[in-house]
């Protein structure tokens, strides 16, 4: 020790040096609580989002169950669609045969009223001619 020093006594560390020491521990103590403070606040806003998220994923699952039973009805969904359309072919064709008998049955029908016309129309003028009237004159 020279002698400008002090000799360190207890009642000196408690006097002088503790206090001091007590004051940056306050200083540093106050600092973490901010920190911490701020950290406290973060997680929070973090535990928020993962709520958000975690109800968004419970909202999503039920989506993805929802189309995965959706997906797993398509194939029965298609051959059901396949069916329908074979039937409404065949409904079809059935049609098409029918429409075709009838159009069939109105040709024979116009030949034979378009046939009857002309004989009617030969008649009417041999009979005109016998009588000698003009249909145009009347």
């Amino acid at each position: 020790m020279t002698k400008k020093q002090t000799p360190l006594t207890v009642e000196l560390f408690f006097q002088e040096i503790m206090p001091r020491i007590e004051e940056v521990l306050d200083e540093k103590i106050n600092e973490y609580r901010k920190d911490v403070n701020e950290y406290r606040k973060d997680v929070n806003e973090y535990r928020k989002d993962v709520n958000e998220y975690r109800k968004d994923v419970v909202k999503y699952r039920g989506e993805v169950r929802r189309l995965r039973q959706e997906i797993k009805t398509f194939p029965e969904q298609v051959n059901t669609y396949r069916e329908e359309i074979k039937m409404y072919r065949e409904e079809l064709v059935q049609f098409k045969i029918e429409v075709m008998g009838e159009i069939k049955a109105l040709r024979e029908e116009i030949e034979i009223a378009l046939h009857h016309y002309e004989r009617m129309d030969a008649r009417l003028a041999r009979v005109e001619k016998k009588l000698g009237l003009n249909a145009f004159d009347l």
